[in-house]
């Protein structure tokens, strides 16, 4: 016998009692199961009191009740009231007396149950889509960047801004030599007077320096660095010049345009129509995208979704075991953890992780309403996509989405989330606006004929 009782909109209560014969069956061979280990002065073994037993041994015989029957018997309960619990159900309170029923109440966390707004009542502003010849210019010029060409400078010139330094060093602590594993060169390559990521100040230093001299730079080593003996010390780089390299981008022209690779260019002009085009369909889906999300937020701030505790923090610690084990195949096993994850950092992942699950909740409601699925035409043009995107055969991309697999159900909830935002979208008011949608990020200066970018860092070798 069950009843089930609700705490709250996204957790119950199961109440469980087992029939006489049942819990006389359960509570029988578990103190059998354990009579045979346990001891009792004045008792030969198998002739000790059951109520001996039970009172030695209670931890072990509810652990070995649950794990054998009430587990299993929870989720047939839970299931009889067509319930589907997103947690594993946490037995609070428990209840076995020898020759009485065994009861047990425990709990376990619902998806919420909620009604969306009058969708009417939302009304959303469109940001204007723009793409300038600047904008063209500056992908193009990033498109030139790629395939430059770093070459040697056979000069008798100091270093300047725009040079990538190739380098040897020795480090030093207090004056003394650190030295290094057998099997590392200290040896790396730098761009000049830049605010690299890594050792700015020495990219900045090695101005003026010539191939084959050196410069003491002065700076404090990261506290995170792999370099244990002089984390978070200061120390003496002695920087040595061994050659001077430069960046040389490809010329803008016809051949440069053909040599992209894209089917439909043949010269400068169409590589410019292709790019234009490119720009425009990434900013229309980037609208779609800030739609989606400005309409998800005012949906949440009209209807109280309530997120599961225990939902919410298992994908955050999820999401913050993620970012540490980036942050250490980034810095190294020695790295802070703390300058990077504190307090506000994790209330800032927190809210981002509901903020998710609120929009997965909103979606799946109208997906399951709606009854939204994926078409096989719909398959298909995904599938054409993915083509176009790999350069691989269309057969050959269908052989890695077997319909029982885990890539053909996310292409399908993809698709079904997307008939879901779509369905939102139509039946909101949309108002036009002049402001332009906002970059991502602001872009480069266009590149100059005679100017190439940087290097990218790159971090000297662990020393011993």
């Amino acid at each position: 016998m069950s009843t089930i009782e609700e705490v709250s909109n996204t957790k119950r209560k199961v109440a469980l009692e087992l029939s006489a014969e049942d819990s006389a069956k359960y509570l029988d061979e578990a103190i059998d199961h354990f009579s045979k280990t346990v001891k009792a002065k004045g008792f030969r073994p198998g002739k000790i009191p059951r109520s001996f037993i039970i009172k030695q041994c209670f931890p072990q015989i509810r652990k070995r009740l649950i794990e054998l029957h009430l587990s299993t018997l929870i989720y047939e309960a839970i299931k009889e009231h067509q319930l589907d619990p997103i947690s594993t159900p946490i037995i609070e309170e428990m209840v076995v007396v020898d020759g009485q029923p065994i009861s047990c109440v425990a709990s376990f966390d619902l998806y919420p149950t909620f009604e969306l707004p009058p969708l009417e009542s939302i009304t959303l502003t469109k940001p204007r889509v723009e793409v300038s010849d600047v904008d063209v210019t500056i992908t193009i010029n990033n498109l030139r960047a790629k395939q430059a060409v770093i070459k040697t400078i056979d000069e008798d010139r100091p270093l300047a801004k725009g040079d990538i330094a190739d380098l040897s060093y020795e480090i030093f602590l207090n004056s003394k030599l650190v030295t290094f594993k057998k099997d590392e060169k200290p040896l790396f390559s730098m761009p000049v007077d830049e605010d690299t990521e890594v050792f700015p100040e020495i990219s900045q230093a090695i101005v003026g320096l010539k191939v084959g001299e050196t410069r003491d730079v002065e700076l404090v080593m990261p506290k995170h660095s792999p370099q244990k003996n002089i984390a978070g010390k200061k120390v003496t780089f002695r920087v040595k010049a061994l050659a001077i390299r430069q960046r040389e981008v490809p010329e803008l022209d016809d051949e440069f345009a053909k040599d992209t690779g894209y089917p439909e260019v043949t010269d400068v002009a169409s590589l410019r129509e292709f790019v234009t085009k490119e720009l425009i369909k990434d900013r229309d889906e980037r609208l779609k995208t800030y739609l989606q999300s400005e309409l998800i937020y005012k949906i949440s701030q009209l209807v109280d979704i309530e997120i599961p505790e225990a939902v919410l923090d298992n994908q955050t610690l999820l999401q913050l075991d993620t970012y540490k084990k980036n942050l250490v195949r980034r810095f190294g096993e020695n790295v802070d953890l703390s300058q990077y994850i504190n307090e506000e950092f994790v209330n800032g992942t927190r809210r981002g992780v509901a903020a998710d699950l609120r929009q997965t909740l909103i979606l799946e409601k109208v997906r399951a309403e709606k009854n939204f699925s994926m078409t096989d035409q719909d398959l298909e043009n995904e599938l054409l996509e993915i083509t176009y995107i790999t350069g691989q055969p269309l057969d050959k991309i269908k052989a890695h989405y077997p319909k029982d697999g885990e890539r053909y159900q996310g292409l399908q909830t993809k698709v079904e989330s997307q008939k879901a935002f779509d369905y939102l979208l139509s039946q909101v008011t949309i108002k036009e606006s002049e402001e332009p949608l906002a970059n991502p990020a602001a872009p480069a200066a266009p590149l100059e004929d005679d100017q190439a970018p940087p290097d990218s860092d790159s971090e000297p070798p662990q020393a011993e």
